[in-house]
């Protein structure tokens, strides 16, 4: 799995799907009043750590979550990182699961992350073109 996901100040969970073959466009679904309680518990609890990227560099295919909320931001790789952090996400996966995704034709703006994993630029050979690296 490979999502966005944004809250409302309300009730309502905006989702945007990363994986090349899953749903396309942006769907979204609502929270009743005690899974909003409990997801708001659940972020109040949040203590980001003083790094702002915690990754598990043993595991090269695992989950990778980040987090935006208040300026403050954090991305986990690997379980790795505060255990409150993988708690939420697997709510939000059960949610997805038994949750109608609805499709929404409107354009939300999702925060993006990919600056906060440092990604060399592939190695060009002048010479032949051909990608070293």
């Amino acid at each position: 799995m490979s999502y966005l996901l944004k809250f409302n100040s309300s009730d309502t969970v905006y989702y945007q799907d990363r994986y090349p073959y899953g749903k396309k466009g942006i769907h979204y679904f609502l929270l009743e009043k005690n899974e909003k309680k409990m997801l708001d518990s659940l972020i109040c609890d949040f203590k980001f750590p003083k790094d702002s990227v915690l990754l598990n560099n043993g595991i090269e295919d695992g989950t990778t979550i980040a987090f935006s909320i208040d300026n403050k931001r954090v991305m986990l790789h690997g379980h790795k990182g505060p255990e409150q952090f993988w708690k939420f996400e697997e709510g939000m996966n059960m949610f997805l699961n038994y949750k109608q995704l609805k499709p929404i034709k409107r354009n939300v703006k999702f925060d993006k992350f990919e600056k906060m994993l440092y990604i060399p630029e592939p190695k060009i050979d002048t010479i032949t073109g051909a990608n070293s690296g």
